[in-house]
C-alpha cells in the first residue's frame, strides 16, 4: 500500500574542514513491499524537475534520477560505486564510497540514514 508522505532530506558536505549543510522538504510517496522500502519524489532544480526513486534495506540503498538530470547509484558500505551523473550539459563520472547505512525504516516511516566519500 503506498503512503503519502513528508520527506526531510537533510544533506551535510564536509570538504577541507569546512561543512555545508542543505534541506529538502517535499512530499512524496512511500512503501514496503517484501521486505524492501520505496520513496518517490519529485525534486525542483535550477535545470529543471527531477523525479527520484530511492530503494533500501539494511544493506542496500539504490538512488535513481531521471529528468533534467539522470544517474543510478547503489550504495553499499564498503563497495564503491562508478557512476555517470549525466546533465543537460555534459556528463561527470563520479566514485561514491559507501561507509554506513543506517536503515531505520517500517511500514509506517521512520528515517534512513546514507554516510558516504
Amino acid at each position: 500500500m503506498k503512503n503519502n508522505v513528508r520527506i526531510r532530506i537533510l544533506s551535510r558536505q564536509r570538504k577541507n574542514g569546512e561543512s555545508d549543510e542543505m534541506e529538502i522538504c517535499t512530499e512524496g510517496t512511500f512503501l514496503c513491499k517484501k521486505g524492501v522500502y520505496y520513496l518517490f519524489y519529485t525534486e525542483y532544480t535550477e535545470i529543471g524537475e527531477v523525479s527520484v526513486r530511492i530503494t533500501a534495506d539494511d544493506t542496500c540503498v539504490k538512488v535513481h534520477r531521471n529528468g533534467a538530470c539522470r544517474s543510478t547509484v547503489e550504495y553499499r558500505p564498503g563497495v564503491p560505486c562508478e557512476y555517470a551523473y549525466q546533465l543537460p550539459y555534459g556528463e561527470l563520472i563520479m566514485t561514491a564510497d559507501t561507509k554506513e547505512i543506517s536503515c531505520g525504516l517500517s511500514k509506517e516511516g521512520g528515517s534512513l540514514r546514507l554516510s558516504y566519500f
